[in-house]
């Protein structure tokens, strides 16, 4: 069992706050609360998804629950990716609609979903922890370019 499943809090889906299942296999995904915020994540692929607003509240998370979000948002050993060709597009968990591909300008290699209707987000295992750190590295990159 991972180290960080021992460190975070499990929450039962809520009316306000409905289980929800990956896009990608259908299984429904675990709720996790880190720093108050409540994020979905799949146990088999290792995808998070966060609700309208979560994203932008991850920078206020404490640097423990940083460290703690960056150790969950891993694929599991035992999966293999589902590349994006392969599975082609995503529809959003809440409706039939297809979500939207964001890429971040300035990591041009990442690219997540966004449900069109409730502006959540869908992030295969790793995204989100190389959108919330923008390295130094890459800050250079982009000053010189």
């Amino acid at each position: 069992m991972s180290e960080w499943r021992t460190k975070v809090r499990f929450v039962q889906p809520t009316a306000d706050d409905p289980a929800i299942r990956n896009p990608t296999n259908n299984l429904v995904m675990e709720k996790i609360e880190i720093g108050g915020i409540r994020i979905d994540r799949c146990a088999f692929t290792g995808a998070i998804w966060l609700d309208r607003g979560e994203l932008g509240r991850l920078h206020a998370l404490s640097k423990t629950d940083k460290a703690l979000l960056k150790e969950l948002d891993t694929r599991p050993e035992k999966t293999v990716r589902l590349d994006r060709p392969a599975r082609g597009m995503l529809t959003s968990p809440f409706s039939t609609k297809p979500m939207m591909v964001v890429r971040d300008d300035q990591q041009p290699h990442i690219e997540f979903e966004v449900c069109p209707e409730t502006g959540g987000c869908y992030f295969d295992a790793g995204e989100l922890s190389d959108l919330t750190e923008y390295t130094f590295v890459e800050k250079l990159k982009s000053i010189f370019h």
